[in-house]
């Protein structure tokens, strides 16, 4: 199986496809489309791969397949013109984030996602440099901790230059989404979302 596939955020009616990676504005990503498709949002209970292309299938949308997102992403696709939008981060400043957010042991959450992950025995044992040395040995299909070339099927290591059309950097997050947004979504909802984006922590 392709791997994050289910990382992908559809949203067919703006004709924008966002590739939401873990540690790069995800929270945000989904916040943003569900604000864009239902006309309000909880910023406490976003609605998790509701967009995604298994999403849609569930839902009815059997052209909003894989393989679509792939025509879309090399701009053969019969419908009008998509936008294709990836957020990148510098991989130590995420590394950074994944530990103090999945590794300092708050929640049960942190303990699924570092502990178990790289097998140590004991939550508060966990050090930044023993993490950065099991994740140098052993690939991780954990999201957050994976290489972001290995999201969204693969597609942005091989076509990020090429087809995506908004390539936003973590440091210019949300100038950067209501660029994305622009033209796509009413003034009404633009007016929303630059109100809402500020509140967001990533």
């Amino acid at each position: 199986m392709l791997p994050f596939v289910n990382n992908l955020i559809i949203l067919p009616k703006q004709h924008i496809v966002l590739c939401a990676i873990e540690k790069c504005g995800f929270t945000t990503m989904q916040v943003v489309a569900d604000r864009v498709d239902r006309g309000h949002v909880d910023l406490q209970r976003p609605r998790w791969f509701s967009f995604s292309p298994a999403a849609w299938q569930r839902a009815g949308w059997t052209n909003m397949t894989f393989d679509a997102y792939l025509r879309i992403l090399k701009g053969t696709t019969q419908l009008s013109p998509w936008r294709t939008v990836v957020v990148l981060r510098s991989p130590l400043d995420r590394f950074l984030s994944a530990y103090q957010s999945k590794c300092i042991p708050r929640t049960p959450d942190a303990w699924r996602h570092c502990g178990k992950q790289f097998g140590f025995a004991k939550p508060s044992l966990i050090s930044i440099n023993a993490v950065a040395e099991r994740l140098r040995k052993h690939a991780s299909n954990d999201p957050h901790w994976a290489p972001q070339s290995a999201f969204c099927g693969g597609t942005v290591g091989k076509h990020l230059q090429q087809r995506y059309t908004h390539r936003i950097l973590m440091t210019n997050l949300s100038r950067g989404i209501l660029n994305a947004f622009e033209g796509a979504v009413s003034k009404k909802t633009m007016d929303v979302l630059r109100r809402l984006l500020p509140l967001m922590q990533n």
